[in-house]
């Protein structure tokens, strides 16, 4: 471990590239593209060259190391004072083994979560899997119904941990509790997706305070909210409800908040 972190710090410093002091660890369908896009307008956040770099979570690109990751970044010569740099990978929150890659690289990171209703978040992913072209015939509720059997088949967090956990990506305690195994409570920011979509210069002046860079006002924000849905079969949207009621009471006890989601 010393011997890794020692090699890790030496790469990072020969690097012509900025590392990152945040990351935005999702939840997906929670307006993180939103959120990524409005942050970059702030005068003191350099942006990577793409949102989502999945070096973490994806074995393929963790193994090709370090210094793959950095290039990803600003340039140091094109940093200011006080200027930093992150990313936005929603898979992040809910892949078991990203909180100890990240650890170990990045002790004194930052996180910013975003959390929706997991009921509305649910819906949302199963349209963005079948844009995806994933899912073809299955209904939504076809589609919960498979979910348990399928994730229970698939423990590499690869195909169906992504497009077909659409409960499981909403239990947000269990998630949030394994991160907090690794880094202080105080290394976090959890918002609430709905107050961002509603207030949302509220939530990044908080952002801009949280991770110490100056704030702007007027930033141009494209509303990138999702397609207009279908509605959801009243049957089924109780069930979501009655599914995740216990779920949502364990996250606002670890929080001691109270999000009133329904």
């Amino acid at each position: 471990m010393g011997i890794a972190t020692d090699i890790n710090r030496t790469i990072i410093s020969a690097s012509e590239h900025a590392a990152p002091s945040y990351f935005c660890l999702g939840a997906m369908k929670g307006g993180t593209t939103l959120f990524f896009n409005s942050i970059g307008q702030m005068p003191q956040i350099k942006l990577p060259s793409k949102k989502e770099i999945h070096f973490f979570d994806r074995t393929e690109r963790y193994y090709q190391g370090l210094n793959f990751y950095l290039n990803h970044f600003p340039l140091k010569g094109e940093m200011g004072t006080g200027d930093i740099t992150g990313e936005a990978t929603p898979f992040y929150l809910y892949h078991h083994k990203v909180p100890g890659r990240i650890k170990r690289i990045f002790p004194k990171a930052k996180f910013i979560v975003l959390l929706r209703n997991p009921s509305d978040r649910a819906y949302s992913h199963f349209h963005h899997s079948k844009s995806c072209n994933v899912i073809h015939d299955l209904t939504f509720e076809r589609a919960l119904q498979q979910e348990d059997l399928r994730l229970r088949n698939d423990l590499s967090n690869s195909y169906d941990q992504r497009y077909f956990s659409f409960k499981a990506r909403g239990r947000y305690a269990e998630q949030l509790k394994r991160w907090f195994r690794y880094y202080g409570r105080d290394q976090f920011l959890i918002l609430q997706s709905e107050e961002f979509f509603k207030n949302y210069e509220n939530v990044l002046k908080e952002t801009c305070d949280f991770l110490r860079v100056k704030f702007k006002l007027g930033i141009n924000l494209a509303k990138e909210y999702d397609n207009i849905l279908d509605p959801v079969n009243p049957g089924t949207r109780q069930y979501l409800v009655e599914y995740f009621e216990p779920y949502n009471q364990e996250l606002y006890e670890l929080l001691g908040v109270n999000y009133g989601w329904k």
